[in-house]
């Protein structure tokens, strides 16, 4: 028999669920992805205290930096450079450098975090 057994994040904590079979597992998981693209439930990563830094810095580039000038960029089509000073100031572009050439020595998922955190602002200044 197949089974799966999830843990949600509720508002007071967490719930668990018990699937058992496959029909119920597909139906589970799909309604999952449908409730996440359309703003239900979020992952939940465990972060290193680094990565959750990452994310720290991303996000307060996107609230200060991204959001009040995003619809205006679009307009214009400019390139954000002032944006792109700011990910640079906060060694964002080091991330994915090795150490030993001065760089953070970020793994593919710290990339990962700091471009999600990013495109929740603007998905052009992500890329």
């Amino acid at each position: 028999m197949h089974m799966l057994e999830v843990s949600i994040k509720n508002r007071p904590g967490y719930e668990t669920i018990r699937l058992q079979g496959r029909l119920s597992i597909k139906l589970f998981l799909l309604f999952f992805i449908i409730k996440s693209v359309f703003g239900g439930y979020h992952m939940h990563y465990f972060l290193s205290e680094e990565q959750e830094m990452i994310v720290d810095v991303c996000r307060q580039i996107v609230e200060d930096k991204i959001k009040p000038v995003r619809a205006e960029l679009d307009e214009k089509e400019e390139f954000p450079r002032e944006i792109m000073k700011e990910i640079a100031r906060s060694d964002l572009f080091r991330l994915f450098v090795p150490e030993e050439y001065e760089g953070m020595g970020g793994k593919l998922f710290d990339i990962c975090l700091a471009a999600e955190e990013l495109s929740r602002g603007d998905l052009s200044v992500a890329t």
